[in-house]
């Protein structure tokens, strides 16, 4: 296995390392799932050159942000239908 290097965008602030680390890897593996419906076989070297190209016009702080919120509005929703469905269990 070959470990290829590459350049991020890199958070900002003090709290949206996390965000940051989920981005980049949905960028890898978006790259690598979208290499298996590319009729002409990519070289690894290319998908992580296609990952470093998308993360540079995409992950800016503006869509971290909107991630983050995201995540939590998503997590609120779940955690009320959770505590919902114990209540109604009961």
């Amino acid at each position: 296995m070959q470990i290829h290097e590459i350049n991020t965008p890199q958070q900002e602030n003090g709290y949206d390392c996390g965000v940051y680390c989920v981005l980049v890897a949905y960028y890898i593996v978006d790259s690598i799932i979208s290499s298996f419906s590319n009729p002409k076989h990519l070289s690894p070297e290319m998908i992580v050159e296609e990952a470093s190209n998308s993360m540079k016009l995409s992950l800016t702080p503006k869509a971290v942000t909107e991630f983050r919120q995201q995540c939590i509005c998503d997590i609120d929703i779940l955690s009320r239908e959770y505590l919902l469905s114990k209540q109604t269990n009961k």
